[in-house]
């Protein structure tokens, strides 16, 4: 049986196939609870005045600071019109919904292990998105 390695600071992951790598990392509870905490906002509504407002959070800018905090870097398959592309934020948020999805899905739910290669899931070029994890984001980056 495999060792299960606890989320650390340097950890990277590959996932991709033959044509596409991408270094991604898990995010710590502590990590996406600290990006959660700066998209949300209390919203007071005014005809309950003296009332506690209710927290609002964005949604799509919480996926976005993930996915920008995940994506490390793509040493291969990432192009435009054909010429490689840098790993930039805004780079990482015109990759195609269904591989942003799929990334903050996959760091949310890997398992980073010693000795069982095929525990880590491979990323593969389609538009298919898998469940997202548990309490994992669910709106697209």
């Amino acid at each position: 049986m495999p060792t299960i390695e606890i989320i650390s600071d340097d950890e990277v992951l590959t996932v991709g196939d033959a044509d596409v790598e991408i270094l991604i990392r898990r995010i710590p509870s502590e990590v996406y609870q600290e990006i959660r905490a700066r998209h949300t906002a209390e919203v007071r509504d005014s005809e309950r005045a003296g009332e506690p407002g209710r927290k609002v959070t964005d949604e799509p800018a919480v996926d976005r600071d993930v996915l920008d905090y995940i994506v490390m870097d793509w040493p291969k398959g990432v192009t435009a019109q054909g010429a490689r592309v840098p790993c930039t934020r805004a780079n990482k948020l015109r990759l195609p919904g269904g591989i942003r999805a799929q990334l903050i899905a996959m760091a949310f739910a890997a398992v980073n292990t010693h000795g069982d290669e095929a525990a880590l899931k491979n990323l593969h070029g389609s538009s298919a998105t898998p469940p997202p994890a548990e309490g994992a984001p669910t709106s697209p980056a």
